[in-house]
């Protein structure tokens, strides 16, 4: 049965970097975990994450995914990359993701990602393929699993499409190394639904799944109608994961109700809480 939750950085403000905030209000109407951005968490102290613990227990919501694996500043790709400082990184933000209780680690992380003009892509590609495999080792005794998102081209400059993704995958070959489809990123690239079928009769593990209404701005998903083809696709390969709500609203104490109910009309069978 999928479960439904919320990437609470999207609500995030200077003083509340996290967006530890919605914790109460996604519990309220019914979401079943969070989505914690995991370079914000990287930047607490120890006294400052402990905090942050206690008060998501205390709200009674578990986080069971982090996004936002890597910060800008630490490249992956580049002439300038240096493995020890992302495998330093990757150890403590590892650590950190398993404390919180994270099950899926996102890779999506564009600004380290990106290729510097002039650097060749295929190396990149490479590079990319070590990092993940470094992030599958490290992960694996935790239990966790790393899941590739692809990114629309305002955003990232590789790794575009479902398709990409699933090529990326399996140049990785791990076990706990899949992909994520997002709605609003395929709404951005004009990719067809379609395609998560066909990746998966191909042998695509998706390991998670965001979605967000690309036509409102990446609003949250209130319109069924125009969501329910991405739902079927999700039911076309029998997906019973996670799916993270990943917009932003100008009013989210009443949207995020709203977006509960959207999602529990999209999947029969899970009710919203009341």
């Amino acid at each position: 049965m999928i479960k439904f939750g919320c990437c609470i950085n999207m609500f995030a403000t200077n003083a509340d970097p996290l967006g530890l905030n919605t914790l109460a209000t996604l519990a309220a109407n019914g979401f079943d975990y969070v989505e914690i951005p995991l370079a914000q968490t990287m930047e607490l102290d120890d006294t400052e994450f402990a905090a942050a613990i206690k008060y998501l227990q205390s709200i009674g919501i578990p986080c069971e995914a982090c996004n936002n694996f890597f910060p800008a500043h630490i490249k992956l790709t580049g002439s300038n990359v240096c493995e020890t400082t992302i495998e330093q990184y990757m150890d403590k933000a590892i650590h950190r993701a398993n404390k919180l209780g994270a099950k899926v680690i996102v890779f999506g992380s564009s600004g380290a990602r990106n290729v510097a003009p002039g650097f060749d892509v295929t190396d990149a590609l490479c590079q990319l393929v070590g990092a993940l495999k470094m992030a599958s080792v490290k992960a694996t005794p935790h239990g966790i699993n790393i899941a590739i998102e692809s990114l629309n081209k305002t955003e990232s400059n590789i790794i575009n499409s479902l398709t990409e993704g699933a090529h990326l995958a399996k140049l990785v070959n791990c076990p706990n190394v899949g992909l994520l489809v997002d709605f609003y990123h395929m709404e951005t690239e004009n990719e067809p639904v379609d395609v998560i079928k066909t990746l998966a009769d191909d042998g695509a593990i998706f390991m998670h799944a965001h979605i967000a209404d690309a036509l409102t701005g990446r609003g949250l998903p209130l319109d069924k109608s125009r969501l329910a083809p991405f739902a079927n696709a999700l039911k076309s390969i029998n997906y019973n994961g996670k799916l993270s709500v990943e917009g932003y609203s100008t009013n989210p104490a009443a949207e995020i109700k709203l977006a509960r109910e959207t999602l529990a009309a999209l999947f029969q069978g899970v009710p919203p809480i009341c």
